[in-house]
């Protein structure tokens, strides 16, 4: 399941009860990390993640298995935060500062 939701004034308790709803299952606290020009790759543990683009000047492209890119948030998502459901394996590339959080399975 890949999914992007675009969310305005979020917390986040709002995140976790989003990601409940839309899929069925519970996930930790968001934990939030301000980045600059940085390459992730997602744990096993990951379900989500969040992209705080309320202030952020910087972009996220996100790649599957193969390193083929499915799915990007950027300058069009300004003044929300993004969740977007990602699978183990993924990666996400930030450009320029952002601030992304990871949610994880319980």
């Amino acid at each position: 399941m890949r999914r992007k939701i675009k969310v305005k004034d979020c917390t986040d308790e709002k995140i976790v009860e989003i990601y409940k709803e839309e899929a069925g299952l519970s996930c930790k606290i968001p934990r939030w990390i301000d980045v600059e020009d940085v390459q992730v790759n997602t744990s096993e543990c990951t379900a989500a993640i969040a992209v705080d683009m309320s202030t952020s000047r910087g972009h996220v492209r996100v790649f599957d298995k193969r390193g083929e890119q499915v799915d990007m948030v950027g300058q069009s998502h300004r003044g929300h935060t993004v969740i977007l459901w990602v699978g183990d394996g993924y990666e996400y590339d930030c450009f320029g500062p952002c601030r992304i959080a990871t949610l994880e399975r319980e």
